[in-house]
């Protein structure tokens, strides 16, 4: 059981230091990943630690609260898989995921190995509702939390969608003032104004589709973290501020710009 303990978490924390470490996200570096890689890797430390030296009990609450960890660390590649194939740290992360099930026949052989026999049996199973009421007080306290925010940082639209705009565009790349880069498309204005259509280029063409065939100028590009453009995913739009003031940089040059090709070359120049 020690083995196969050691074993599952060795991999959850090869997936971390592949994910944050080895093969960060592009525009990022290790860096940026300082607090987010090493508090998971001293947790595991730690758990491994406590679990060398408790008793059966506790060593099967360790194993069985790493399951869900290691189960989420596989979500990332499981999403992209069927988008854009895997590449990078998502083969660890399956890695770490395969962890899930050891943990899990660890944590519940570890359990069963430590039920008291000699106890009085109104006593043994008042014992064990408690520790099942507990369990789900911490699945539901903990277990939906973690998952969400977990997937809201890891996973994103990787792919970039066909353009359905109604009008000629121009592929456009902005500068955001953290340095980051981000893709999208531009249709040149012909009333002199234009409009950020935000955010992402997949839920918001048929928005822009209606602007530019009124003569709007329309800029539409990713944010951060999402299909061509840099950065961890996120979806509680932190720094989403810098993402959309790229945009209004860039828009209030590249609308002037008629010439062919000049709204992109306006986009990257304004932005910087």
């Amino acid at each position: 059981m020690t083995a196969l303990f050691l074993a599952a978490v060795g991999a959850i924390g090869l997936h971390v230091v592949d994910d944050n470490f080895a093969q960060p996200q592009a525009g990022t570096s290790a860096g940026d990943h300082l607090f987010s890689g090493l508090i998971p890797l001293a947790l595991l430390a730690l758990a491994s630690w406590a679990y060398l030296r408790g008793r059966l009990g506790v060593r099967a609450a360790i194993a069985l609260s790493l399951v869900l960890p290691a189960f989420l660390s596989g979500i990332e590649a499981i999403y992209y898989s069927g988008r854009t194939g895997l590449a990078g740290d998502d083969y660890t992360g399956l890695l770490a995921m395969a962890a899930a099930p050891v943990l899990l026949a660890v944590g519940v052989t570890t359990l069963w190995r430590s039920r008291r026999l000699d106890d009085h049996r109104g006593r043994r199973y008042g014992r064990r509702l408690l520790k099942s009421v507990g369990v789900l007080a911490v699945i539901a306290l903990f277990a939906l939390p973690l998952s969400i925010a977990y997937v809201g940082s890891h996973v994103a639209r990787a792919e970039v969608p066909d353009a359905e705009l109604g009008a000629s565009h121009e592929t456009v790349k902005l500068e955001t003032s953290d340095g980051l880069e981000l893709e999208g498309w531009y249709v040149p204005s012909k009333n002199r104004a234009a409009v950020i259509v935000f955010p992402g280029r997949s839920g918001t063409q048929k928005q822009a589709r209606m602007l530019a065939t009124n003569g709007y100028g329309v800029l539409v590009y990713d944010r951060r973290g999402e299909g061509a453009s840099d950065r961890d995913p996120n979806s509680w739009g932190w720094d989403f501020d810098k993402d959309i003031g790229a945009g209004i940089t860039s828009s209030r040059s590249a609308r002037t710009s008629t010439p062919s090709g000049s709204a992109a070359s306006a986009c990257r120049s304004a932005a910087r």
